[in-house]
């Protein structure tokens, strides 16, 4: 027989043991298993303890659930904006791109003609 097994048996006593039986094993020889008395009732009510806490945590984080859905929401408008104002900026500098190439000028002598500066030391 093994000295212990998942169900908290053991051949040998440890000090949180309080129970223990007599048995006979598969070689009629007489064994002392000990084991831990679980009060059942006891964990029953410490289970629906913490599954009261739990519930009520989850409802304490329903209104932080609403806004991050809000949060969120904004986060998507806000990126949609950059990606337009993104591809606006392009579509910009690749027409004045063109004027440049067209006029023979370069590309920032084209943007200080178009009165554009790229930093606000360029006024």
């Amino acid at each position: 027989m093994q000295n212990s097994n998942n169900l908290g048996l053991s051949l040998e006593k440890k000090d949180y043991h309080n129970k223990s039986k007599i048995i006979d094993n598969d070689d009629n020889n007489k064994e002392k298993i000990y084991w831990l008395n679980y009060d059942i009732e006891n964990i029953k009510k410490e289970l629906q303890e913490l599954q009261d806490e739990e519930n009520q945590i989850l409802k304490d984080l329903e209104p932080f659930k609403k806004q991050i859905k809000e949060l969120e929401e904004i986060e998507k408008r806000n990126l949609d904006k950059v990606h337009t104002y993104n591809e606006i900026k392009d579509a910009t500098q690749n027409q004045i791109g063109k004027l440049a190439e067209y006029e023979g000028v370069t590309i920032i002598q084209m943007t200080k003609k178009l009165g554009i500066f790229l930093n606000s030391d360029e006024k």
